[in-house]
């Protein structure tokens, strides 16, 4: 049975989990330069990758201790992404191809939106190490056919770049569906308050089958029906209106700007392992 790379990664949350960006990348390159390693050679590339990192990074750096490093190389141990080896009776470890490919889908096939700076550093990372990896991988073990369409697939030129225009595609197609609806709803009460109705009768008289931008879950009628009746009124007077345009139309506006320096990074041509 074939181990995902989010079966690997999913455990008890520890501090390096605060920076999986960084240990992928430690991990993966100090592989690629000692097939045989240490925890500490980890400890170093943690630093170099962290490093990188500063340009946008503020507040505390998170520490990691050689334990900790420990920790995740048995766990890839566990998995087949890792072997141990006896050296003098310290720790030294390896990845296997299985562990490679596992980092690299991993690290570069991100499933939900990254912060632009992550996102950079994941396609610069990738970029930049390619030809290490493919050579790393060249003696390895064989790859399976599906293995290798789907590094090509990966470390295609500007695939995370590409991968995250169409996460943000989608979120910015799904705002501004929402954001339509909201200002549907909002006639249905600015019509409600015409017409001199109670805050109870004007929250009855809305179409209870609309979701807007509060709850993607629950239609705007059922969440202000729960809520105490001063609360909703205020909602329906203030709040509502302002959240719009303090927050989900200047988010809407962000999101845009994004996707539109994304596709300025974007460029063609792609490499074959």
């Amino acid at each position: 049975m074939t181990t995902s790379s989010s079966t690997v990664l999913q455990h008890k949350k520890t501090v390096a989990d605060r920076e999986p960006l960084i240990i992928s990348a430690a991990i993966l390159t100090t592989s690629l330069l000692n097939p045989k390693f240490r925890a500490k050679h980890i400890l170093f590339h943690i630093d170099l990758m962290r490093d990188i990192f500063q340009a946008y990074r503020v507040g505390a750096e998170v520490q990691f201790q050689t334990v900790q490093i420990l920790r995740i190389l048995s766990r890839y141990s566990r998995f087949g992404w890792a072997e141990r080896i006896s050296d003098n009776g310290r720790p030294v470890f390896r990845l296997t191809a299985k562990g490679v490919v596992g980092l690299i889908m991993a690290f570069a096939d991100q499933p939900c939106q990254l912060p632009a700076a992550e996102m950079m550093f994941v396609q610069s990372y990738i970029e930049t190490y390619s030809d290490l990896i493919r050579r790393h991988l060249a003696t390895m073990d064989m790859l399976t056919e599906a293995e290798l369409v789907s590094l090509n697939q990966v470390m295609a030129p500007k695939y995370v770049v590409h991968k995250q225009m169409r996460i943000l595609d989608q979120r910015i197609a799904d705002l501004e569906f929402r954001l339509k609806e909201a200002d549907g709803l909002m006639r249905h009460v600015a019509a409600g308050q015409g017409k001199n109705l109670s805050v109870r009768a004007l929250i009855n008289a809305l179409p209870g089958a609309v979701r807007q931008v509060v709850s993607q879950h629950k239609s705007f009628k059922d969440w202000l029906q729960e809520m105490p009746l001063r609360l909703a009124e205020y909602e329906i007077e203030v709040g509502f209106k302002r959240r719009q345009e303090t927050f989900y139309e200047p988010f809407l506006s962000a999101l845009r700007h994004q996707r539109r320096f994304f596709e300025s990074l974007t460029s063609s041509g792609a490499a074959q392992l």
